[in-house]
C-alpha cells in the first residue's frame, strides 16, 4: 500500500477560518469513528480476496480507511477550534467513551485511533472551555455514581 498524506495546507487553511468546525465536520467524524467500533469482522477468505474493481483486498481497504480517517481527524484536531466544537456538541464524551468501552479484538485499531485523537486534542485544544467541559462531565459522572450507590 502507498502511504497516504492529507494535504496539511488545505486543512490548516480551513482550520484557521474555522470553516470545518462551523459545519460540524469534527463532530461528524468523531461520531463516525464511534460507529466504526461496530464494523463486522472480515472472514479470513473475505479479508484477503481481491476483487476486480480494486487494487486492494477488503482487509487492506479497511486499514487504508482507518489510516486516512485518523490522519484527517488528527489534522483537524491540531487546533483549538475543533476541540471547542466537540465540547459544545458533547461529542468529546464519545472519544472518552471510545477509549474506555470494550471493543472486539478485530476493531481495536479504532480504539487506538480515538486515543490518538484525544492525545492530539490534549496537546492543542485544552482551552478554558474544553477544560471546563471535562470538569463538568467528570462532576456529573461522579454525582451519578454517588446517586446509584
Amino acid at each position: 500500500m502507498q502511504p497516504v498524506s492529507i494535504d496539511s495546507e488545505c486543512i490548516t487553511k480551513f482550520n484557521h477560518g474555522s470553516v470545518m468546525s462551523e459545519v460540524s465536520v469534527p463532530s461528524t467524524l468523531v461520531k463516525c469513528l464511534y460507529l466504526f467500533f461496530d464494523l463486522p469482522e472480515l472472514s479470513e477468505k473475505e479479508a484477503n480476496t481481491k476483487d476486480t474493481n480494486s487494487d486492494f483486498t477488503p482487509k487492506e481497504r479497511r486499514i487504508l480507511l482507518q489510516k486516512i480517517f485518523v490522519q484527517l481527524l488528527v489534522r483537524l484536531c491540531s487546533n483549538r477550534i475543533p476541540s471547542e466544537e466537540l465540547a459544545r456538541k458533547d461529542d468529546l464524551r464519545l472519544l472518552f467513551t471510545a477509549i474506555t468501552s470494550s471493543v472486539a479484538s478485530y476493531n481495536t485499531m479504532w480504539r487506538k485511533s480515538a486515543a490518538e485523537v484525544l492525545m492530539t486534542l490534549s496537546r492543542h485544544g485544552l482551552t478554558p472551555l474544553v477544560v471546563g467541559y471535562i470538569h463538568c462531565v467528570a462532576s456529573v459522572d461522579a454525582k451519578l455514581r454517588e446517586h446509584i450507590r
